[in-house]
């Protein structure tokens, strides 16, 4: 029973024991009141009636006569003379049954009407004694009436006191509800913070919990700060900033295995030709210098592009590569970077150096080692002309569309697609370490006009270009939903990016999961790691939108925002999936598996699971299930038939 309740059930208790307790006192009260009352009547009519019958004719039948008429108005229980002969004369009621007040009421408070007496007189000469006693069924009904009327009191002023108990006991259990919200958030190792209330003792209550948040939080920040900084200096070149070969072809390999929009996109080589000798003729500081200027340049690039997938690595001494998604001139973006590495030699006077360049698009399902090769071959032939220059290589692989590359047909295609839902989901399985499918990752496809469908990748840089991402997200949850209702399966799902910054999306997205009828807790949905933080305020509100739901929400692509994985302890959310770019050869990675490690136990320890993505082989499986991870999705688990 809720505290609340309580708190209720022993004010009710009080007031009824109150009532009982001013019902007795009255009771007692008025009953006294009452014979007292009907003592002095008594004495007052017996002294009536005797001075009535002292002055008419004292024989027995005239008293008789009298004696019976003053009785026959009803209102006394005996009147009785007694003559001094010895003759009686009396008049009395012989049924005491009353039904003017209850039974339990006249024998919990019985009345006692005591007679009162008088002489009867002839002249100087007493002739007898007079007594009688009025009926106390009127004492009774006044006992009755005044019992009703204490009751009816007694609901006015309780209705009236529930009234204003219930405004008084919300104001005073208010603090009390976010106390409990605040323990049962805990319990599910969400570390919320809450405004400590007046009362004194919810405030110690309140005060010591916040602390225990506080310090969870800042535990997490530390962790993650050290986990953050270990991957850096683990990963990363000293000299320019970089990230070195391993992570960088990593990064690139799993923009090629994703399904999305940021699987497509230009890749651009860049080499400082004949670097051994320029630090013999240099000097290894102005070159290092050099290279660090480049490292800063080539930072800020991909900090201003506006995918957040963006980055660029040091593939050896001399070579280093820029991977640009959602590019469409890929010539353009290569020209600009090299003359912006050209300018920082100007400006450190060394244009004798040469600089080499090669860009060229890159698609899904295309191979790390085949845009290498594709992108080396041009660099030497492009040294023999002794100049700076940028190449643009060709895509060996046609790009598959289902309309013109020309932006408007984009527009106008896939606007219908959407107004017709020509869309459906796919499925793989996403397995747990006992075996066992968590859910079904669901990408969504294209039904074309020929029926063949067409890959997220394919459309998706078309979708975020036109903000129809919203749009999408609401018909795949239809969709989703619509799978959950018919095959009872749980299906996961990804959200775009572009809805954390419309709210009003968001709102649709929370009204259409509460019509449904179903289970929700078969729905997992999922925001890109890039999309939540960046925009960490539309994602807090998504989330609190969802928290009445029992929909489970995470995020994917984890990698690169290690170090604000704390912001992620209030937020209710139940799992995270680590970029396939830190899962590849896991199992051959000591660096990964430190990283991994250490990964793992964070997030466990703000409740959430960590599901590894792009797992290929039986080696990496063993090596992440070591490592702590819950679950994994990639083609080592063949696909359903």
């Amino acid at each position: 029973m809720s505290l609340y309740k309580q708190l209720w059930l022993s004010i009710a208790l009080m007031m009824s024991v109150a009532f009982i307790g001013s019902l007795i006192v009255s009771s007692i009260s008025t009953k006294r009141y009452l014979e007292e009352q009907l003592f002095r009547k008594n004495i007052d009519n017996v002294s009536s009636l005797a001075l009535s019958l002292s002055k008419s004719d004292p024989d027995p039948l005239t008293s008789e006569l009298i004696i019976n008429s003053q009785f026959d108005t009803g209102h006394y229980e005996f009147i009785k003379l007694e003559f001094t002969d010895g003759q009686v004369i009396e008049a009395r009621v012989g049924n005491q049954i009353y039904n003017e007040a209850p039974r339990w009421l006249v024998q919990l408070f019985p009345l006692e009407s005591k007679p009162g007496f008088a002489q009867v007189s002839n002249g100087w000469m007493q002739i007898g004694k007079l007594s009688l006693s009025s009926h106390v069924r009127f004492g009774y009904k006044q006992l009755w009436d005044n019992c009703k009327r204490l009751f009816y009191y007694f609901i006015v002023l309780a209705a009236l006191s529930a009234a204003i108990g219930t405004l008084i006991l919300g104001i005073i259990i208010r603090p009390l509800d976010k106390t409990v919200e605040q323990a049962m958030a805990i319990g599910e190792r969400r570390f919320i913070t809450t405004n400590e209330p007046r009362t004194k003792e919810f405030k110690q209550v309140v005060r010591s919990m916040n602390k225990l948040s506080a310090h969870v939080k800042k535990m997490l920040d530390e962790e993650s700060a050290k986990l953050d900084k270990w991957r850096k200096d683990s990963q990363k070149d000293g000299t320019t900033g970089l990230l070195n070969r391993d992570p960088t072809l990593g990064q690139l390999r799993s923009l090629l295995e994703r399904d999305d929009d940021s699987s497509n996109g230009t890749i651009i080589t860049l080499r400082l030709h004949d670097l051994f000798n320029l630090n013999k003729s240099e000097g290894r500081q102005t070159m290092d210098s050099l290279l660090k200027r480049f490292g800063q340049s080539l930072l800020q690039s991909c900090q201003e592009w506006e995918s957040e997938n963006a980055f660029a690595g040091r593939l050896n001494g001399s070579d280093f590569l820029i991977v640009l998604p959602k590019d469409t001139a890929a010539e353009e973006s290569g020209k600009k970077i090299l003359d912006q590495l050209v300018q920082i030699c100007r400006e450190l006077d060394l244009t004798h150096i040469q600089l080499l360049s090669s860009c060229t698009g890159f698609q899904h399902g295309e191979t790390v080692s085949d845009l290498l090769t594709r992108l080396d071959s041009v660099l030497d032939s492009a040294a023999d002309k002794n100049t700076d220059s940028c190449v643009h290589v060709p895509s060996s692989k046609p790009v598959k569309a289902a309309v013109s590359h020309d932006q408007p047909q984009w527009k106008e295609f896939l606007t219908q697609a959407i107004a017709n839902k020509q869309f459906v989901l796919d499925r793989f399985p996403v397995n747990g370490i006992d075996g066992n499918t968590l859910h079904y990752e669901a990408p969504v496809r294209l039904t074309k006009e020929d029926g063949s469908l067409m890959m997220a990748g394919e459309f998706m840089p078309h979708i975020s270009r036109l903000q129809l991402g919203s749009a999408l997200d609401l018909i795949v949850v239809e969709l989703a939903l619509d799978t959950i209702e018919k095959d009872h399966v749980h299906m996961g799902i990804n959200l775009s990016a572009g809805l954390l910054s419309d709210t009003p999306a968001m709102e649709k997205l929370a009204n259409q999961l509460k019509s449904f009828d179903g289970d929700l807790s078969l729905l997992w949905l999922e925001v890109p790691e890039f999309g939540a933080f960046q925009n960490i305020t539309g994602f807090r509100i998504l989330c609190q939108l969802l928290a009445p739901l029992d929909c489970v929400l995470g995020i994917e692509h984890v990698s690169q925002e290690v170090t604000r994985i704390g912001e992620l302890h209030d937020l209710g959310l139940s799992y995270i999936k680590i970029d396939r770019s830190l899962i590849h050869d896991v199992n051959d990675s000591v660096a990964n598996q430190v990283f991994l490690r250490g990964f793992c136990t964070i997030v466990h320890s703000i409740g959430l699971q960590a599901i590894a993505e792009g797992v290929s082989t039986e080696a990496e499986w063993n090596a992440l299930k070591e490592l702590g991870i819950d679950g994994g999705t990639g083609t080592y688990f063949p696909k359903e038939a």
